[in-house]
């Protein structure tokens, strides 16, 4: 990931190794080594402007989806 927050200076990538933000959002579950995946846009004022909750693992957001829930 910290490869990646090079490429993107101005969006903010975090990483949720506790599952505190997973277990908040409900998308840990209890037991598992890591949480269901999931994207999520955040605004400057903690409000989910936009979320991907994806079915199953590979269902990720395309560049496309990403690009305009960012407004780039």
């Amino acid at each position: 990931m910290a490869a990646l927050q090079t490429k993107l200076p101005g969006v903010t990538l975090v990483s949720d190794a506790k599952f505190l933000a997973s277990d908040a959002w409900g998308r840990h579950i209890q037991g598992a080594d890591s949480p269901s995946p999931a994207t999520y846009v955040v605004d400057g004022n903690g409000v989910i402007e936009w979320r991907h909750l994806p079915d199953q693992n590979g269902d990720w957001p395309t560049y496309a989806e990403l690009t305009a829930a960012l407004k780039l």
